[in-house]
Parts: structure tokens; C-alpha cells; sequence
């Protein structure tokens, strides 16, 4: 099915568009479901509808879509009403009484990624709007302007919340909550001649989520912890961790899972309670917290040798001979104990 990009430029563009296009009729569509594809009509879902002469709507079949938001896995879902369908529309055209135009554009629902959402809007934004994503996160531009931070949608409409509420869905009360403001999740852009700006306050964007360090957590194993990096310094430049035959970034293979399996059985002797706890993972990769730390307040412990050699497969120690060498491993060290012991948390800053 052949993707098409489009090239509105004005609203009697979008009017041409929805007059032109001949409604889908089958089996599966009447006359009356008025579904007009925006380009393959293979893609149906894709389509134009008119809501009113001064207003139309570019759908994708998603949330808000009254003829393909009804799914098999909501079969007695009645579908959207019309002012859910004009709300959670991907892209509104309107055209006031003063004969202003606007373009409202709406992201998707939910914090994964929606890219049938991405692809769609991409290619029905009119000219002069630009839609992209970074970091993962979207942004709509005006030409020659900057960029304008659209967020994601946090609620589905009413009337499938409480459809789904009724049938029982655990997670009606999560991210489909109600009730929800879905001018949260668009943009709203004027046409002045032939361009386009701005017609509502700017969203914030979120500053992405840090990791910290619990420091008070970590303080209580402060002596441990510098003895525990003695030891390793001193034993992981020993490690040869270099295949001798000429492979993915030069890893031994056979070497590494020897490791494993010495370090696995090393753990059924010392602490059988962990291995126990934490069945099918433990490898070298996905040390358990508390082993880690048990390891680390442990001096005469087995398995402080395995970590020793994960820290060497990790880090630049083997390679270390000058001054700012040594400060670059003793940060790779101090971010490693701190994964390793459990010691970081995300704080989100949204």
C-alpha cells in the first residue's frame, strides 16, 4: 500500500480534497459511513471527514475514530461520539467566521511510541509545518521558525473509558483515565498568508528523568567500598580478556562463559539463599543487589574475584597508565558499584 505525502496548503485545499475523493462502499462500509481515503485507498483508515463546512478532519483509525476505532477487541464498543472524534483528531482544519484558518494537531495516546501517529501526521501536515521527533519526543515547526514541543495524550475518550470500565479492564483507572482536557496533547497553528504561527501558549518540555545516587545509603558501606576497589585494581589488570580469534570487539566468549558458570557455582556454596531467590539470573551481567553488596562487606569471598573480572570486561583498568587514566576507572568504578549495588534510583523531573 503505497504512502502518500500531501501538500495542503489552505483550507478550500482540504475542501477540494473531501469533495473529489469518492466514499468507500463494501461490505464492510455503507454510503453513509462517508469513508474517504486521503491517498491509497487501499489504506481506508487514512481518510478526510467532514464535520461541518467549516471543519474537517484527517483521521488515522485510532482513539476518537468513529467508524475504525471500533476494534475486535472491542466489539460491543458503540464507537466514538462526534465531539470525541473532533476532539482526537490527529489533524483539524477549521475555518472561523472571520475567515481565519486553523490546524489543530494532536499526538498520540500513552508514553510508548506511536508511530503510525508519527508517519501519519508527517505526511498530512500542511505546508510550511514540519513534524519531528528527538530524543522521543515531538515537536511541530513552522518554516523557518522553531520548533514547538507537541506531548503525548494521557487519556482515551469517554465513552471507551467507560466501556472498558464496565467490561472490567484492570487498567480503565491507568493511563485511560477520565476525565482528561485533550487540548493537553495538540497544537493550534493560524494560517497568515502563506505561513503559519503559533495560536496558543507553548507547552513545557519535560526535562528527562535523572539518576541520582542514595548517598545515605551508600555512606554505610563507605569503608567496604574503598577496600572492595583496592582489591579490584589490584586483580582486574591481571585479567586477559582478549579473544584470540578476531571477533565482535575482540571478546572472549569461551572465556566469559566459563566465568558465569564458575561464579554461579561459586554462589551455590556461599549464598545458596540468593541463588534460590533469584533463579535463571544469575549471571555475571545481573548481579543481584544484595549478593553484590554481601560480596563487597565479605573480604574473604570467592565470588569479589568474579566481579574483579566484570569490572574489567567493563572498564578501561587494563589499558590505565597515566594520571587522568586512573580518574576516568575510578569513575567508571563508581558508577559500576553503584548499579551493581542498587544504589541509584530515577528521580523524574517532568
Amino acid at each position: 500500500m503505497a504512502l502518500y505525502y500531501f501538500t495542503h496548503t489552505k483550507f478550500s485545499d482540504v475542501e477540494r480534497l473531501y469533495e473529489s475523493t469518492k466514499p468507500v462502499v463494501s461490505k464492510n462500509h455503507s454510503k453513509a459511513d462517508d469513508v474517504r481515503p486521503i491517498g491509497d485507498r487501499r489504506r481506508k483508515w487514512e481518510r478526510v471527514k467532514k464535520i461541518s463546512p467549516d471543519c474537517y478532519l484527517f483521521l488515522d483509525g485510532c482513539y476518537g475514530d468513529d467508524v475504525f476505532g471500533v476494534s475486535v477487541w472491542n466489539p460491543d464498543y458503540k464507537g466514538a461520539t462526534q465531539e470525541e472524534v473532533i476532539a482526537f483528531a490527529p489533524i483539524k482544519w477549521e475555518r472561523k467566521p472571520c475567515g481565519n484558518e486553523f490546524v489543530t494537531i494532536r499526538n498520540g495516546i500513552g508514553e510508548y511510541a506511536h508511530t503510525g501517529r508519527y508517519q501519519f501526521i508527517d505526511r498530512n501536515l500542511p505546508t510550511g509545518l514540519y513534524f519531528h521527533v528527538q530524543n522521543g519526543k515531538q515537536f511541530v515547526s513552522v518554516r523557518g521558525g522553531k520548533r514547538y514541543y507537541l506531548p503525548k495524550g494521557k487519556d482515551v475518550p469517554k465513552s471507551l473509558y467507560e466501556y472498558r470500565k464496565s467490561q472490567g479492564y484492570r487498567n480503565a483507572e491507568n493511563v485511560e483515565t477520565y476525565p482528561h482536557d485533550p487540548r493537553n496533547a495538540e497544537l493550534v497553528f493560524m494560517r497568515v498568508n502563506d505561513s503559519w504561527r503559533i495560536a496558543q501558549d507553548e507547552h513545557t518540555l519535560p526535562k528527562a528523568p535523572r539518576t541520582l545516587v542514595n548517598k545515605q545509603l551508600k555512606d554505610k558501606y563507605k569503608d567496604d567500598i574503598e577496600k572492595f576497589r583496592e582489591y579490584v585494581f589490584a586483580i582486574a589488570p591481571m585479567f586477559d580478556t582478549t579473544s584470540t580469534n578476531s571477533g565482535w570487539h575482540n571478546y572472549n566468549w569461551e572465556q566469559n562463559a566459563q566465568m558465569n558458570t564458575d561464579y554461579r557455582e561459586a554462589c551455590v556454596e556461599e549464598f545458596p539463599d540468593v541463588v534460590t531467590a533469584n533463579t535463571g539470573n544469575m549471571q555475571l551481567d545481573t548481579i543481584p543487589a544484595e549478593l553484590a553488596i554481601r560480596v563487597i562487606k565479605d573480604y574473604n569471598s570467592k565470588i569479589r574475584y568474579y566481579l574483579a573480572y566484570q569490572f574489567a570486561i567493563h572498564s578501561d583498568i587494563r589499558t590505565m597508565q597515566t594520571e587522568a587514566d586512573a580518574k576516568r576507572v575510578k569513575s567508571q568504578f563508581n558508577r559500576w558499584v553503584n548499579k551493581m549495588c542498587g544504589f541509584t534510583y530515577v528521580e523524574n523531573c517532568s
